[in-house]
């Protein structure tokens, strides 16, 4: 098996431990192991069609003076499964595009206008490659 297969079947079998420890937790029992890949790791695991990080071609533009300005909860920093999204020691709302993951959660959960989402053309071949669907 390729390192890459032995990753996504690693990544596999942590993904149905960290399913049995919500269900654990749901019923008022302890969690059974931590998953053991950081986030920064399954994130280098993600790969783009046709496009390198240096290339990437932005599907989703953020005005992050927006998100320093008017809005009052600043939420991306929190519902942002790729950490895109960070906040630092003032209180300012920073956006990186090269960890997305095109999953769209922020395009819901922002109601202020600041983000600006594309979905990339299929028709030229780029964007997340999944390797599950």
């Amino acid at each position: 098996m390729s390192q890459e297969g032995a990753q996504i079947d690693k990544m596999s079998q942590e993904g149905m431990r960290a399913s049995e420890n919500a269900e654990n937790v749901a019923l008022g029992k302890p969690a059974t192991k931590k998953p053991g890949l950081s986030l920064a790791e399954r994130l280098g695991l993600v790969g783009y069609r046709n496009q390198s990080r240096s290339e990437i071609k932005p599907h989703i533009v953020v005005d992050t003076d927006i998100c320093n300005s008017t809005c009052p909860h600043k939420c991306t920093t929190w519902v942002c499964p790729a950490n895109c999204y960070t906040m630092d020691e003032d209180q300012k709302v920073h956006f990186q595009v090269e960890d997305c993951i095109e999953c769209g959660t922020c395009m819901y959960a922002c109601d202020q206008g600041a983000v600006d989402w594309n979905f990339p053309d299929p028709e030229i071949g780029r964007g997340v490659n999944w390797n599950f669907g």
